[in-house]
C-alpha cells in the first residue's frame, strides 16, 4: 500500500494473528487511514489476539488503536450462524 490518502477497512474473521504473520498484520494496521475490524468466536479467543496483537504492534499502540477517536481497532463478537438447509432440488445432467 503506498497511497497515504487512502482510506480502507480491514476485516479479520478466523486468524489467530500468530507473530509468524506480524510482518503484514503490523504493516496493514498501522497504516494511517485504515480501520481494523477483528473478529472473536470466544472469549479465550479474544485474549489470545489480544495477547499476539501486544506482540506485533507493543502494548501502548494497541491501547492508543483501540482507545483513539474513532478508533482505528475494533474488537466484535462474532455471532453463531443459524444452520440452514439447501433445497433439494433434481441435478440435470
Amino acid at each position: 500500500i503506498k497511497d497515504n490518502d487512502l482510506e480502507a477497512e480491514l476485516y479479520i474473521l478466523g486468524h489467530s494473528l500468530d507473530a509468524t504473520d506480524g510482518d503484514i498484520i503490523k504493516e496493514l494496521m498501522m497504516f494511517p487511514k485504515i480501520k481494523t475490524t477483528i473478529y472473536y468466536h470466544s472469549t479465550e479467543a479474544y485474549g489470545k489476539q489480544i495477547a499476539c496483537l501486544v506482540k506485533i504492534l507493543g502494548q501502548d499502540n494497541l491501547i492508543e488503536m483501540v482507545h483513539e477517536e474513532p478508533p482505528k481497532i475494533v474488537f466484535k463478537e462474532q455471532k453463531a450462524l443459524s444452520p440452514f438447509i439447501l433445497p433439494r432440488t433434481p441435478i440435470s445432467v
